[in-house]
């Protein structure tokens, strides 16, 4: 089924950390948004294993709640150095071709990366409200949506790291809707990001930088 092989996909792309293989010399800021964006993407596959095992109403909640906080610690990190690294020209060479808000602005990298920190805060707490109110089926069903969207975001991330530190040029730049929405830029071409997900299915994010 292509749910069931994107689940699999999710669980080994999201354990590389953000750039994966980085030459020496890099600020130590980057190098920590990089743990704390491999800290989040283990909590994600770690609910991801734990959820979809659970059969009852309680394992459901205590599986999100230690998600919940392993998570939002994560984020919390992210979204601190994130801020920080908006203000830093040193890192700030890449950006999509479409400049970094999808449009012609020219966001700088730490900027597009606070903004996708908080697409995925906002999808966290979509989710909060929501897991485990269903009967099992129900509650899965949500969860593999949630890890679809993580997923998405994370590797979105992990293009914007690379851009951010003199690689290629990055796609998929975050948006910030009006309405208090995200979604991500197209990709080269006017396409639909790879990595972008639509809520119940998805491509796996590449596991390569």
């Amino acid at each position: 089924m292509r749910t069931k092989s994107w689940m699999i996909g999710v669980v080994a792309a999201l354990a590389s950390a953000c750039g994966g293989t980085e030459s020496g010399g890099v600020d130590s800021q980057v190098q920590a948004y990089q743990a704390a964006r491999g800290d989040l993407a283990a909590a994600v596959t770690t609910y991801q294993a734990e959820a979809a095992t659970a059969d009852t109403a309680d394992a459901c909640r205590a599986a999100e709640m230690r998600y919940g906080a392993a998570a939002g610690s994560a984020l919390e990190r992210m979204r601190q150095m994130g801020g920080a690294l908006a203000g830093d020209g040193q890192h700030m060479s890449g950006t999509s071709g479409m400049g970094m808000t999808g449009g012609g602005m020219g966001m700088q990298g730490g900027a597009d990366l606070v903004c996708g920190v908080d697409a995925m805060g906002a999808e966290l707490a979509r989710h909060q409200g929501v897991a485990c109110a269903g009967d099992v089926l129900a509650n899965r069903t949500e969860m593999q949506q949630h890890v679809c969207q993580m997923g998405g975001w994370l590797e979105q991330q992990r293009e914007r790291c690379q851009a951010m530190l003199g690689g290629a040029t990055a796609p998929g730049a975050c948006e910030a809707n009006p309405d208090g929405t995200y979604g991500m830029g197209l990709c080269a071409g006017g396409a639909v990001c790879p990595y972008a997900c639509d809520g119940t299915t998805g491509v796996p994010p590449a596991t390569t930088p």
